[in-house]
């Protein structure tokens, strides 16, 4: 349906009586549908008079059409009801423009009386001329892996329309998505096509910023004469932030620590030097120095900075340095900076374990997984302050940080189907302030964390070929198995090609696929203005089913231009 005005003008008249609950049997849950269009669906030399009457499977609730009809081009109309409510009459206020195409289109919002909605959007298109254009586009869109109804998916001839922007400019063509995620424009006529999809929170038929989740497509598409078909495009929408990163607070927590949180999560690599990091006296040239920075292990958004004594009250300007997030966004020089306080206190809050990978008391623990061990603050440890044991038995380990608040513990050596305990002395895990490491209410000096590890027979194998159409394509392509827990395994290719997914636990799995264009390890959504294409990616249709001890085959991805 192609648009000529942002606004749309919907008039409705219904004249219907009001329906009852029916005496017996079980109630209504099936979804309305249309049974009839006259003139018929892609009729050609339709007058210029024509009042076209939608004839529905059974009565519909008139004020939900106020919502969900439209028509393109726009022509104001009225929506008139039959006594039984189920023929809607569309009387356009002029006679229709000759030789074009006209697409209605009714969508997902559309009610009966028992509040049974449409389960996918329908088009209906006819013609006031001896042709009707015949170009369609498929696709779906969804948020990660979940398809979403009802979603606005628009189109824009950049012909006509060269930079669209969903926030500024309206559409050409309109459609929604519908209950399984998926949409189809039809009756498009030549050119090339831009497709966007967003959730309308607002109800309001347009596109928020900040607000309303959007998908930019991988790459626009060509339709002619000649080709008359585009698609599936696949829309991943995610709510956009343009205000950028920024300090959203600075916080003394004692007279050797600031703690510094950013409106996005900070990836640990940015932060392994204190170098950038400055800190200088707001009335004169001195500096306060910083000795170590990283994550805080329970807020991926908060930084913690370890410093010199700070001197209580006095005024302090903390200087950020240009750090990124991993959509590639980087801190500006004037969001980069704010003042603080500073304080005498001194640290008396002894440190805590705030979270181990894996938890405590995992019975499924792969033999090559990772052990981590999260503190709430940096740490200094004894050697052999944190051991792991199978019985009595002490095993041999690596212990190393992947920041000064985590511990990751590298065993030579894990046995499948064996209770394994770390033990950590609370008495050799202290902080700056050398206080010891906290056990809670337990009448230990020691924590323990104990885990299982698989036996290697519950596994189950996925194995498949991932193809891509496009063969000028490049970058890795990314694999991730997601369980009903949203428990995830990822495997990276190179090219695509053959892969094997092993150590997969019985149960069923959603695949999703992109291709990793610039190779970064993420996801690129793209960009609505300026347009910077998405990755592309695909979701299979039908979940994984993972069995113990099976090797599942056939498990074949295509990604599409």
């Amino acid at each position: 349906m192609r648009l000529t005005a942002y606004s749309l003008v919907l008039l409705i008249a219904a004249g219907c009586a009001q329906e009852g609950t029916p005496p017996g049997g079980p109630p209504d849950t099936f979804a309305p549908r249309i049974v009839e269009f006259s003139p018929p669906h892609r009729a050609v030399s339709v007058p210029v008079s024509v009042t076209p009457v939608l004839t529905f499977n059974e009565r519909i609730d008139t004020r939900s059409l106020e919502e969900a009809l439209l028509v393109v081009p726009l022509v104001s109309f009225k929506l008139e009801s039959n006594w039984d409510g189920n023929e809607i009459t569309l009387r356009f206020a002029e006679p229709l423009q000759k030789a074009q195409t006209y697409v209605v289109t009714l969508g997902t919002a559309i009610r009966d009386m028992r509040g049974n909605r449409m389960t996918a959007a329908t088009i209906y298109a006819f013609s006031t001329g001896p042709v009707i254009d015949k170009g369609e586009i498929s696709g779906s869109a969804a948020v990660g892996p979940q398809p979403v109804s009802g979603a606005y998916i628009w189109a824009y001839d950049v012909n006509q329309k060269p930079s669209p922007d969903p926030a500024r400019i309206p559409p050409d063509y309109i459609v929604q998505t519908g209950t399984d995620g998926t949409f189809a424009f039809s009756n498009l006529s030549a050119g090339v096509y831009r497709i966007f999809a967003f959730q309308d929170r607002g109800r309001d038929l347009r596109y928020d910023i900040g607000v309303d989740p959007i998908g930019v497509p991988p790459q626009d598409i060509i339709l002619s004469d000649s080709i008359v078909t585009g698609g599936p495009v696949r829309l991943e929408m995610t709510v956009r932030d343009t205000t950028g990163l920024r300090i959203q607070s600075i916080r003394t927590i004692h007279t050797r620590q600031v703690n510094v949180r950013i409106n996005t999560p900070i990836p640990e690599e940015e932060l392994h030097t204190p170098n950038g990091f400055r800190i200088r006296a707001a009335d004169g040239p001195d500096t306060l120095g910083v000795t170590t920075v990283y994550r805080d292990p329970t807020d991926s958004s908060t930084i913690t900075l370890l410093t010199a004594p700070q001197q209580r009250s006095r005024q302090y300007m903390l200087l950020l340095p240009p750090l990124k997030d991993r959509s590639g966004r980087r801190l500006t020089e004037q969001n980069a900076s704010g003042g603080f306080t500073g304080t005498s206190l001194n640290d008396d809050a002894p440190p805590v374990l705030k979270w181990t990978d894996p938890p405590d008391g995992t019975k499924q623990t792969a033999t090559d997984a990772g052990l981590r061990l999260a503190f709430s603050e940096a740490l200094r440890v004894d050697p052999d302050a944190i051991r792991l044991f199978a019985a009595d038995s002490l095993i041999a380990t690596t212990l190393s940080w992947s920041s000064p608040a985590v511990a990751v513990i590298k065993p030579d050596t894990l046995l499948p189907d064996t209770d394994y305990r770390i033990e950590i002395v609370a008495a050799g895990v202290r902080d700056a302030a050398r206080l010891s490491l906290d056990t809670g209410k337990m009448e230990t000096d020691t924590l323990r964390v104990t885990f299982r590890t698989i036996n290697p027979s519950v596994y189950g194998v996925v194995l498949g070929t991932t193809t891509d159409r496009d063969a000028d394509a490049q970058g890795p392509v990314i694999l991730t198995f997601t369980d009903a827990k949203k428990q995830s395994r990822r495997i990276r290719l190179e090219t695509p090609g053959p892969y094997r997914a092993e150590t997969l636990l019985p149960g069923k799995y959603v695949l999703h696929t992109y291709r990793d264009a610039n190779a970064n390890g993420i996801q690129d959504t793209g960009s609505v203005s300026p347009f910077v294409p998405a990755e592309r990616s695909v979701v299979r249709s039908d979940t994984v089913v993972v069995r113990s001890g099976w090797e599942t085959e056939g498990i074949d991805i295509e990604i599409v231009p």
